[in-house]
Order: structure tokens, then C-alpha cells, then sequence
């Protein structure tokens, strides 16, 4: 049921009974409490009897009508139980003024809000329900996992015969994969969406759940890898480790996935021919802004995309329209011309997932802190260099992003810049992803780094030699940790990082910004080791020894790492490696590559190397370069290598050989 599969069940009756528990005290009428406990059955049965009838073999008209009216009367009961969640958002009860603020709502509450009106809708569903099983609509009590159950499914007859293989493979997949295939139908055609701000919309709309030991996010992963598998989905771009970076859905399979979200009410792309006033949609793109009275109540999750087209002025007259998404749990304004935090966003209680990367904005408010639901903020691009301290009444937090990137001069030490967090982040116990921090003068924010241990990714800077000790002790507690990015406040402080003796086995990319006194011998123990940057490291001794031997690292990036004039990578290391990057080396003048070393070297980029005169020493044996780039490099060396040169015959040897200069 791949429409109503976003909605978290023990998350929303436990929320929902706090308040119903104080209702039920305090008014008589008890009737109204019991019924809505009742209503999270209700829907897990619903669930169960729309993906075991959903497109079944030999399914009639009449049971395809049946379907399409359970499936609204389950959006019914979810917009009653969301309406709950709205008036009884947990930041009520945050701060210290919980006494008044528990009295005013008990005296709410006891004069009929926020309930008033939601037994008339209880009435309506309840007489939806009769009508339904009059029908011989029979419910699971116990529905089980959809996982368990058993079925064949195969293309119905309103679709096109050149579609019924891919709607028959549609109809195989599990409830929570089809709602993440649907999900593409939000985006234009030819759009390609990241990795992981898919799979962070996926948590957030509740397509996936922690499972075992892990996390949603990674079993979202194993989902857009099946999809993958399936050839549902196309990667338009791999990541360096042969993950998928970017993805898109290509036709038919889009075709089928707009005919089925349209069917469903999943989703739909405003303005459009086919979406009409009536329409329950759940998921809605805009590509221009809707007029002030449209109705749009039923929306969970709103995106704005190909923004280009709309003025900041424009923006800011529909500011007031947002109040019309008052359910909304997704809101994604990525690029739009948003000058300012909008405070009507904050009136969106319910938010999940939060996303204004690259606007305009600079100033985040306090009253962020109303957004007790958050799990995804994103802020990447965007002028914010400081979070209010509000930030840490976000206990749903598992996200935070706050950089930004001065492509203009992105070669120098101090091309991105963070945000600044006061303190408070250490009541954050779900972050998962938490940067780019500044580090404070005296360091306090290291100390609460210490009770965030589920972080996955983590991105400091600002960091003080005197730091060492606390930071490593810190990072030593974060046993999860798959990325860290760490960097000195100047181009001349030492990064001191050389007392971690046990440090996180599970990291897959370091980076380490800042001149190093000796090499960090706790990298040498990092079996996970994917991708390690060493930027203005500026050492006495080459790293590539200690480096040689880690035997997953596939990316290597040395940027004015080291100050010798010779780079030698020994024969046997490097087994995995695919690209490297040797850049702003003053003295380097000989890279040295043995036989048997680097066997499976890519790509390889040279850049701002002043006195590198010579192509490195044994290319020959590097059959499967295919891309060299070269940049900031004497014309000595580049004038060998053109036509009827010295060194022409030389990379002529190098399969498919393309270079940049």
C-alpha cells in the first residue's frame, strides 16, 4: 500500500494518547478517546487489505473500487491523527515554564480543543467503514508484515500493453519499495536526485524503519540498491566507491510510476492538466506558486523545484500560503530565491525534513525550536554562520548541515566556512550527521561531542592545538562514525590528532585540514578506509608508507601534504587504489611509481606543482589510466607531451589516455 505506507504507527498513538490520557480526565465525553485509540487498528488493517488486493490477479472493477475506497478512508484517519499531533507538538512541554504551560492546555483541552470537530470526523470514518465492509470487505484483525505474505501479482487492463511487464514487476515489489519507486514521480523528468537526500526523504516520510542493528538510512539504502538491482532505477552518476551519487527513473518505468502515484493521489506536479481541486494529493511539486486560495490541506510533503522561474517577491507574497500546508512533513525549497527565514515555517509543527539549501537566507530564529519533529535539516549554501540555541530542543535531529563553499576560491585554506552552535548539541542523542561545526575558543562544544555517539558523519573546524586531547577522547566515543572531516583554525596551527589509540575501525573518509607534526599512526589501522585527504599537512616525511597498506582506500588526496621533493609509491601498495590527487606541492619535482604499484590508478591529477618537470617515473605499467589532469604545471612538462615530443610515446601507451590541461 504504497500510498499510506509513510505513517509511523507507535509514534503517532503514543504521542496522540499523552494528550488523550490528559482529555480523558478532565471531560466526560470518553467516547471520543476510545474511538481514536481505535483508529491506528483500523489502519494497520487497511494497510494489510490494500497490498494483498492492490493490482491482484484476476481482480475485478468492483474490487479495484473497493481498494480505492479503503484507500481514502485511511487518508481520513490519518489526517485525524496528524491533527492531533498539530495541536499537541512536544515543544510544549521543553522548557522550564512546563507548570503554566500544562495548565493552559488542560484548560484547552477541557473546553474542547483541540478536539472539537474530531468527533464529527470519527462519525464520518466509522460510517465509511460500515459502508465498506457491507460490501464484504473483510479486515485482518493481526495483519502481519507485508513481508510474510504471500501473493501474485500481475498487470492490470487499464494500462497499456507495452507497460504491463514493468506494472507486473511494480506489483512485485513490497509496500515499502513501492513507495520509494513512486517517490520519483515527484521530481521532473530527467531529474537526478542525491543519494542521500533520497534517502533522507525516505526516512522522513516513514517508507523505511530501523531494522535489527540498523538504522533507517541504511535500510533505505538497501532499498534504492534493489531498485537499482531491478532496474527500476538508473544511476546517472557513481561515486568513486561504486555507490550510486545521483539517481533518476528513465522511461517507461517513469510513465508507469506518474500513472500509478496519479491513481493513488501519491503525488503530482502543480501546475498540471490532471490535477484537479478534489484531488487528496499527498505529495505535491510545484513548479510555479499555487494562488492563495488554493486548498492544499491534505499535502504532506511539498517540493519546489526548477525555482528559477519565480521571483524572491513572488516568494514572499505566498509566505502566508504555507499556513494552508499545516500537516506538511516534508517541505524541500533547495535553490529558491528565499531571502529570509520564513517564520510561517515554524507553524509547520509536523515537519520531518527541512531542507533550504542554497537560498539566500543568513539567520535561523529561535522559534526553529517549535519544529520538534525535525529529523533533516539542511542548510548547506547558505550564508547561516550561527544556529540559535534553540537548536538543541530538536531531540528528533538526526541531520544537520550548515556549509557553505566559495567556489571562487575554492583552492584556499579557507574556502568553506561553518556555523557556529553555542551549546547544547550534546542533547542531541540521535544526530547522525553533524556538520560543519566551528569549534569554540574554549572548546566546550568538544566535551559534549562526547554524548553524541550514533554520529555516522561528523565535520569540525576552527581546531586549536590545545584541543588535541579533548578532541580525540571525543571522536574515540563515536565507535559509528563513517566521515570525519577535521580542520585547524589557520594555515599554521598544528592539527594535533596523534593521541586517538583507539579510534573508530568503521571510518570509510578522513580528512584532515592543517599542518601535522608527524603522521598519525592510528591511520595506519583504519581496514575500512576508503578515501583520505591530507590537505596542508605540509610534513617532513612522506605519508605514502603508512598509507601503502590499507587495503580498501580507493582515493587518495595530497594537497601541500608534504614539503620533500620526491614521492615514491613502493610496488605492492595501493592494491585498490583508483584516483589520486598530488596538488600544490612547492618542491616536488619526481613522482616515483614502482612496478606493481597502484595497479589500478584511474585517474590521476597533477596540479600547482612548480617545479615538476617530468610525467611520473613508470606510467607505463599504469594500464588502466584513463584520465590525467594537469594544471598550474611548467610548460616544460606539458610541451613533452605534445605531438612528435618526448614523452608523446610514452602516454600513447596509456589506455584510452584523455588529459586536461
Amino acid at each position: 500500500m504504497a500510498s499510506l505506507s509513510a505513517i509511523s504507527f507507535s509514534t503517532t498513538l503514543k504521542l496522540a494518547e499523552l494528550v488523550l490520557g490528559l482529555y480523558e480526565n478532565l471531560n466526560p465525553r470518553k467516547s471520543v478517546v476510545a474511538e481514536i485509540r481505535s483508529m491506528e487498528s483500523w489502519l494497520r488493517s487497511m494497510k494489510a487489505f490494500i497490498e494483498d488486493n492492490d493490482g491482484r490477479e484476476g481482480g475485478s472493477r468492483l474490487l479495484e473500487d473497493k481498494v480505492e475506497k479503503v484507500r481514502e478512508t485511511a487518508y481520513d484517519i490519518e489526517d485525524v491523527l496528524d491533527e492531533i499531533l498539530f495541536h499537541t507538538p512536544p515543544y510544549l512541554f521543553h522548557d522550564h515554564e512546563f507548570t503554566r504551560k500544562a495548565h493552559n492546555f488542560a484548560h484547552n483541552v477541557y473546553h474542547g480543543f483541540p478536539f472539537r470537530g474530531i468527533s464529527d470526523k470519527i462519525a464520518i470514518i466509522k460510517k465509511s467503514i460500515d459502508d465498506i465492509q457491507s460490501q464484504h470487505v473483510t479486515f485482518s484483525v493481526n495483519p502481519g508484515p507485508s513481508s510474510s505474505r504471500s501473493r501474485t501479482r500481475v498487470a492490470r487492463p487499464p494500462l497499456l500493453d507495452d507497460k504491463a511487464p514493468l506494472l507486473a514487476s511494480y506489483m512485485d515489489l513490497s509496500t515499502d519499495l513501492k513507495s520509494c519507486l513512486l517517490y520519483f514521480s515527484i521530481f521532473p523528468e530527467d531529474y537526478s536526485v542525491e543519494r542521500g537526500r533520497l534517502i533522507r526523504l525516505w526516512v522522513a516520510e516513514g517508507f523505511v524503519k530501523g531494522r535489527g542493528c540498523m538504522t533507517a538510512e541504511e535500510v533505505a539504502e538497501e532499498n534504492l540498491n534493489e531498485l537499482i538491482h531491478r532496474n527500476l532505477v538508473h544511476v546517472s552518476n557513481w561515486d568513486f566507491d561504486e555507490r550510486p551519487r545521483k539517481c533518476r527513473v528513465v522511461d517507461p518505468v517513469l510513465r508507469v510510476i506518474i500513472q500509478k502515484s496519479r491513481d493513488e493521489n501519491f503525488a503530482s506536479i502543480f501546475p498540471r492538466e490532471n490535477t484537479r481541486e478534489q484531488q487528496r494529493i499527498r505529495r505535491l511539486s510545484l513548479t510555479q506558486l499555487p494562488q492563495q486560495n488554493t486548498d492544499f490541506s491534505c499535502v504532506r510533503s511539498m517540493f519546489l523545484l526548477r525555482s528559477s522561474i519565480i521571483s524572491p517577491s513572488d516568494l514572499e507574497k505566498n509566505e502566508k500560503n504555507l499556513r494552508n500546508f499545516k500537516l506538511l512533513k516534508v517541505l524541500d525549497l533547495q535553490a529558491a530565491p528565499l531571502e529570509k527565514f520564513s517564520e510561517a515555517i515554524t507553524l509547520l509543527v509536523l515537519l520531518r525534513y527541512l531542507c533550504l539549501r542554497a537560498t539566500n537566507i543568513n539567520m535561523i530564529p529561535s522559534s526553529i525550536k517549535k519544529l520538534s519533529y525535525l529529523e533533516t535539516l539542511d542548510l548547506k549554501q547558505t550564508d547561516v554562520i550561527k544556529l540559535p540555541n534553540e537548536i538543541s530542543h530538536l531531540h528528533n535531529l538526526r541531520h544537520l548541515f550548515a556549509y557553505k563553499y566559495d567556489v571562487k576560491n575554492f583552492a584556499a585554506f579557507d574556502s568553506v566556512h561553518g556555523v557556529n552552535i553555542s551549546e547544547g548539541i550534546c542533547k542531541l542523542a540521535n544526530l547522525q550527521d553533524l556538520s560543519l561545526v566551528k569549534v569554540d575558543k574554549k572548546g566546550r562544544i568538544l566535551e559534549e561531542l562526547q554524548q553524541l555517539s550514533q554520529l555516522r558523519k561528523l565535520g569540525l573546524m576552527g581546531i586549536k592545538g590545545k584541543h588535541g586531547k579533548v578532541l580525540c577522547a571525543s571522536i574515540q566515543k563515536m565507535q559509528k562514525l563513517t566521515t570525519l572531516s577535521l580542520s585547524s583554525i589557520t594555515e599554521e596551527e598544528f592539527l594535533e590528532v596523534g593521541e586517538m589509540k583507539d579510534p573508530p575501525r568503521t571510518l570509510e573518509r578522513l580528512y584532515l585540514k592543517g599542518p601535522l607534526q608527524e603522521f598519525p599512526g592510528w591511520i595506519s589501522e583504519l581496514k575500512n578506509l576508503r578515501r583520505i585527504g591530507l590537505n596542508w599537512s605540509k610534513m617532513e616525511e612522506s605519508p605514502l608508507r603508512a598509507l601503502k597498506c590499507l587495503p580498501n582506500l580507493m582515493e587518495l588526496q595530497l594537497v601541500d601534504s608534504y614539503i620533500g621533493d620526491e614521492l615514491k609509491f613502493e610496488a605492492s601498495g595501493f592494491e585498490k587504489l583508483k584516483i589520486l590527487l598530488i596538488e600544490d606541492f612547492s618542491e616536488l619535482n619526481v613522482v616515483v611509481i614502482e612496478k606493481g604499484a597502484i595497479p589500478k590508478l584511474e585517474k590521476i591529477s597533477l596540479c600547482r606543482c612548480p617545479k615538476l618537470r617530468l610525467l611520473p617515473l613508470g606510467m607505463e605499467n599504469l594500464a588502466k589510466v584513463g584520465k590525467i589532469i594537469l594544471h598550474g604545471i611548467p610548460e616544460e612538462l606539458i610541451a613533452r607531451l605534445r605531438k612528435n615530443f618526448e614523452d608523446r610515446v610514452l602516454v600513447e601507451r596509456i589506455r584510452c589516455g584523455r588529459f586536461l590541461f
